[in-house]
């Protein structure tokens, strides 16, 4: 081992290629700067051998579904299944940076999207046009968002538990029910989220009012709404909002849900989808099956304001309106 590599190795990737490509001199000490061939050869090595480590099957299966998830999420639901698939072997060959072995994609297929029948429902849907199938898209896969499941986004968020060195922040839940953020923790969370941004991306407010709720308390009674309605209510937007933000509680029947490093038109995308997803859920409240309806209200951060209070604000007037609109309606805030 040379004498400068054990520094080298503790220098980060973008100084390794800066060095690697002669944009940076090298400094092992204050007395001497230098960039000789060694220097060069050595950082490119290292930069190889990093490149090169083995990711282990909770990294590789964290990253296959993270690019799955951000597909779904960019073309949405309106389009036709095949634009919604990826092929595995593409996902796999980027992700490793060269070209995937085959055995290695089969094995990931059948794990992640089994067909159905006979083989249970997998974690991705695979293509189901069978004149394609078995040839071009024989290893395509989406993932797939419907009424009380969401198999990827919750796979994602037990794997990112598994994967090592990731840090735990534990969130203060509200009180009553415990599912939910606090209305403090998204004081909390939102400068964080704000931190960081992309250029073209922001963050989503959406403030939520479920439709006619008092007549549903007058029906049923609060308590037993509470243990049927509220519970179930708060743990589907709290499986919606997995790996892509955050749901809070403020009281009642209203929610908050912030949406960090999202464009305007992906917030949208997103109220339209899960207000579509809660009108198709039905309850259980005795006997009775139940159905209910939300307003969502929308602001944007920068466009709308920098800080939580006037944001939730906006979208609070944004809510009132869908609400006036006739309920079970998304509006966005306008000035």
């Amino acid at each position: 081992m040379t004498e400068f590599s054990d520094d080298l190795n503790k220098r980060s990737d973008e100084e390794l290629i800066a060095i690697a490509n002669g944009k940076i001199p090298y400094s092992l000490s204050a007395k001497s700067t230098t960039t000789s061939l060694d220097v060069i050869i050595e950082a490119k090595a290292i930069l190889n051998r990093r490149q090169k480590k083995e990711m282990t099957d909770v990294e590789l299966e964290l990253a296959i579904l993270r690019r799955y998830v951000k597909h779904y999420d960019i073309v949405g639901t309106e389009a036709r299944k095949c634009e919604r698939e990826l092929s595995m072997k593409d996902v796999i060959s980027d992700i490793i940076g060269r070209p995937a072995d085959e055995a290695v994609v089969k094995r990931w297929y059948s794990r992640l999207a089994p067909p159905s029948p006979p083989y249970p429902e997998g974690i991705l849907h695979p293509c189901s046009d069978t004149t394609v199938n078995k040839g071009p898209h024989r290893f395509h896969a989406r993932a797939y968002y419907e009424p009380g499941k969401a198999p990827a986004w919750e796979r994602i968020s037990k794997l990112e538990i598994e994967v090592p060195n990731r840090p735990s922040v534990k969130k203060e839940k509200e009180q009553k029910f415990g599912i939910l953020n606090s209305p403090g923790q998204a004081r909390i969370d939102f400068p964080l989220y704000s931190s960081g941004l992309s250029k073209e991306a922001g963050v989503g407010v959406l403030f939520l009012d479920i439709d006619n709720f008092k007549s549903l308390n007058d029906r049923f009674t609060e308590s037993i709404v509470d243990q049927e309605v509220l519970i179930p209510f708060q743990q589907m937007l709290f499986r919606a909002c997995l790996n892509r933000g955050d749901a809070y509680r403020q009281g009642g029947e209203e929610f908050l849900i912030l949406l960090p490093n999202h464009t305007d038109e992906e917030v949208i995308r997103y109220a339209e989808r899960l207000r579509q997803l809660i009108e198709e859920e039905e309850f259980s409240v005795g006997q009775s099956p139940v159905r209910i309806t939300v307003s969502i209200g929308v602001s944007f951060s920068p466009k709308h304001g920098a800080v939580l209070p006037d944001l939730l604000e906006k979208a609070n007037k944004a809510e009132h309106r869908a609400k006036a609109n006739g309920k079970n309606r998304v509006e966005t805030y306008e000035e």
